[in-house]
């Protein structure tokens, strides 16, 4: 075996760019492997995590290794706040708690929450009161905040991996002065301004009603995502 092992715990709703850094990350790692875990379902989630630790104790087993704690097994849960395809909200806190239980990291992307929840804008992670529970957060400087880019929040340690391991970071251009201080500018003004936020959950619930009123096939959501379901590609047009 190699000296680690990692198991990521994947969402079936994430987005396809979490798919694809995942798969370029097995890519690169020996012993890496990817569970799916039913969308926001923490009993499927729970028996991923277990399932998990099993394959990890046969493998070390077949290895002839008897102690499975001596070969470091890194499980990762990665998951969004909000779906951008259906707009239903993670459970945030009970995969937090779960991941502690099970000695699992939590990687949680905040793309669609980011300016739009929490009382400074943080996300979801912040208006639930579970910021400290969460190992990585992604965001972008785009969408809520207008502007392009995007950012990776962690512990210092986490984040200095991160900048020395990837390729997409550390091959492609900075970011321009120009476009950074004008992110930097929009953070500064959604952590303070409340009245963004609030137009735009009031002006989405009333999306929401217009369309309920016009007999449009609208799904339910928790969130500001109005998915309405067409259902076939030539009525979408």
């Amino acid at each position: 075996l190699p000296a680690v092992r990692v198991t990521y715990m994947s969402d079936a709703g994430n987005h396809a760019s979490m798919i694809n850094g995942i798969r370029r990350a097995c890519d690169q790692v020996r012993n890496c492997h990817k569970l799916l875990y039913k969308h926001n379902d923490l009993s499927d989630l729970r028996q991923k995590l277990l399932h998990a630790d099993e394959e990890h104790r046969v493998a070390c087993a077949e290895a002839g290794i008897s102690d499975p704690s001596t070969v470091p097994h890194a499980k990762i849960i990665a998951f969004e706040s909000v779906n951008s395809m259906e707009g239903t909200v993670a459970p945030m806190e009970a995969i937090a708690k779960l991941a502690r239980e099970h000695g699992a990291l939590t990687f949680v992307d905040e793309v669609h929450a980011v300016g739009m929840y929490g009382p400074t804008g943080a996300g979801v992670a912040e208006r639930d009161g579970v910021i400290e529970g969460m190992d990585i957060i992604t965001g972008t400087l785009g969408k809520a905040y207008g502007c392009a880019g995007g950012y990776i929040a962690g512990s210092a340690a986490m984040v200095d991996a991160v900048r020395l391991s990837a390729p997409g970071f550390i091959f492609s251009t900075a970011m321009p002065p120009v476009v950074a201080a004008g992110a930097l500018q929009s953070v500064r003004h959604l952590r303070a301004s409340q009245s963004e936020r609030k137009a735009m959950h009031r002006n989405a619930k009333r999306l929401q009603q217009e369309l309920v009123r016009a007999g449009l096939p609208l799904l339910p959501t928790e969130s500001h995502i109005v998915p309405v379901f067409v259902g076939h590609s030539g009525q979408c047009t």
